[in-house]
């Protein structure tokens, strides 16, 4: 007679070591689930604040671009017994529950980099903050970068052998600018800061600028030519130093404006419209730059 054979139970300490391997792949398992989940969670939240903060992005600039617009409505359409918009004469416009200051400044007070007289380029250089000498060299540059020709100014000019000489994938245009960012294209002029950049324009085509339109960026231009000695008659008297009245009439017909609308107490983050002023009722204006 055979006994019935029992099989090989595992020994106490192999069974608790397996159901450790188990309880620790289940925790494993947990944490990864718990890991993933914190991490949906927290996507979606930052997905939330990116999106609210586009959202609000958006809602501040159609609220400056219906600022400006109201104001072109304004110029063109103004009442008869005013208020009028003047340069230097901010006005608040309300649009959508947010308070819009929009200032009025004309393109013919700042200093035309295609057809500037060289002495204003290197003025609005150094009220940038350059010296003298190296204003002259990024003027004579700015002028290397328009004209059609491949023989590098005096001081210090740059045509296409200078570029590339410096490494850089580009050469001058031989042509007018297309805009005031093009200037940071030109060799020596990259760090050009957006506030130096505003005592320059490409709309108005004059060889000097009207002091009596003058910006606050071309102001200081203004005033360091003023100084110099052999500068060309720039009277700084000419400067207006007075605000108009609101009451005056003024007409912008013909005129190049330039509409700044910012947040009345945020003024980091604002809209620039760059206007032809037709004169015309049907079509009133030509957009230049809108951005």
């Amino acid at each position: 007679m055979h006994l019935l054979q029992l099989p090989d139970r595992p020994p106490c300490r192999a069974r608790r070591r397996a159901r450790g391997v188990a309880l620790v792949a289940v925790l494993l398992l947990v944490a990864g689930l718990i890991a993933i989940a914190t991490a949906v969670v927290t996507l979606s939240v930052s997905q939330r604040r990116a999106a609210q903060r586009a959202l609000e992005a958006d809602m501040r600039r159609e609220a400056l671009d219906g600022a400006l617009r109201v104001a072109l409505a304004e110029i063109a359409y103004g009442k008869a017994e005013g208020p009028f918009w003047h340069p230097r004469m901010p006005r608040t416009v309300s649009v959508g529950g947010k308070r819009v200051e929009v200032a009025l400044e004309r393109e013919s007070g700042r200093i035309d980099l295609n057809t500037a007289d060289e002495k204003f380029l290197v003025a609005g250089l150094v009220a940038a903050g350059m010296p003298e000498a190296q204003a002259r060299t990024g003027a004579a540059r700015i002028k290397d970068w328009i004209d059609a020709d491949g023989k590098p100014a005096a001081n210090g000019g740059a045509e296409r052998d200078q570029y590339v000489q410096a490494s850089l994938p580009y050469e001058p245009r031989n042509a007018p600018m297309e805009n005031i960012d093009e200037v940071r294209q030109v060799l020596g002029l990259q760090d050009l800061s957006d506030a130096a950049l505003d005592a320059f324009t490409v709309y108005s085509q004059q060889r000097e600028p009207m002091p009596s339109e003058a910006s606050t960026a071309s102001r200081a231009a203004f005033d360091w030519l003023a100084g110099v000695a052999g500068a060309g008659g720039v009277n700084a008297s000419a400067l207006p130093t007075q605000l108009p009245n609101a009451s005056d009439p003024v007409s912008y017909a013909g005129s190049i404006i330039r509409l700044r609308a910012c947040e009345e107490n945020r003024k980091t983050a604002c809209r620039v419209a760059i206007v032809r002023m037709t004169g015309s009722s049907r079509q009133p204006w030509s957009i230049l730059s809108w951005r």
